[in-house]
């Protein structure tokens, strides 16, 4: 129970960039180590045949990719982690 509790806090934080709808992974735009702007395009979700564009919110350092073309979103999943600055 605590440990999804725990998850919440880094998340508000903008720890990590989350999928704002549910949908399909189309594509991904960066790799770890990339350094991505406020508006940068992070990867592509498609959701009722609409390809909808996820955009970095903040200035950051991509640390991890949590998901893979194809793969099915459900709404707020973790689509890519920061590195801790």
């Amino acid at each position: 129970r605590s440990s999804g509790e725990a998850a919440s806090p880094a998340a508000a934080a903008g720890k990590a960039a989350h999928a704002p709808i549910p949908g399909v992974v189309d594509s991904v735009a960066v790799r770890p180590g990339d350094e991505v702007t406020v508006g940068q395009a992070l990867c592509v979700l498609e959701a009722m045949k609409m390809k909808n564009v996820i955009r970095a919110a903040q200035t950051a350092t991509v640390g991890e990719i949590c998901v893979t073309p194809g793969q099915h979103v459900k709404h707020n999943d973790v689509l890519i982690k920061y590195v801790d600055s």
